[in-house]
């Protein structure tokens, strides 16, 4: 009798690129209900999604608790991120109005899109791996890397980026290798947490 540990164990491969336009689709529906009295503009949509730091925005409110807590389900929220950030720079992924798609070299603001933002920081650490007082309140640690400690410019610039990821997808402007479905599975991580509110 044949083995076909192989042919299933690729069956097995877990497909994110349509899961991640289906959560896509949840988000979309979630921010045209939730600011109709903005109309019904993607554009003008996701800026406002980026811009609301208020209660009303429940996306931010979640990524706040996420990104600041220490509990297993923060650590796996900062490790997707983190992860994301190395599956970019891996698939270069680049945006007809955009240009590379990055965490260092994100759209905070897209009224203001050739304004660039480095989410990722580099703080000097002390020996024992520990970072600087000096600089302990500018950064925010993922996993082993750092990110700037402005979590507003870091959830707008993070939504951007899962904006832009569905965009390539969705205009067929993505090819289905390794490295792109890395950042889809990312993108699609982050975004099930952040709606998961």
């Amino acid at each position: 009798m044949p083995e076909f540990r192989k042919e299933w164990f690729a069956k097995a491969k877990i497909d994110y690129f349509a899961p991640f336009v289906n959560l896509w689709l949840s988000c979309n529906a979630w921010y045209v209900y939730h600011y109709a009295e903005f109309g019904t503009k993607d554009r003008v949509l996701i800026d406002k999604v980026k811009s609301d730091y208020s209660k009303r925005n429940h996306i931010y409110k979640q990524f706040k608790v996420l990104i600041e807590g220490d509990a297993k389900e923060n650590q796996i929220f900062k490790s997707n991120i983190q992860q994301l950030h190395y599956a970019l720079n891996d698939a270069m992924l680049s945006s007809d109005k955009l240009g590379i798609i990055s965490m260092e070299s994100a759209v905070c603001d897209y009224n203001n899109k050739d304004d660039k933002t480095n989410l990722i920081k580099t703080p000097h650490l002390k020996k024992d791996g520990t970072v600087f007082e000096s600089e302990k309140d500018d950064v925010l640690k993922l996993e082993t890397l750092y990110i700037i400690s402005d979590v507003e410019k870091v959830f707008a610039g993070l939504f951007e980026i899962i904006y832009q990821v569905r965009n390539c997808l969705i205009h067929g402007h993505m090819n289905p290798g390794d490295s792109e479905y890395e950042v889809v599975k990312y993108c699609y991580l982050i975004l099930y947490d952040l709606m998961s509110f």
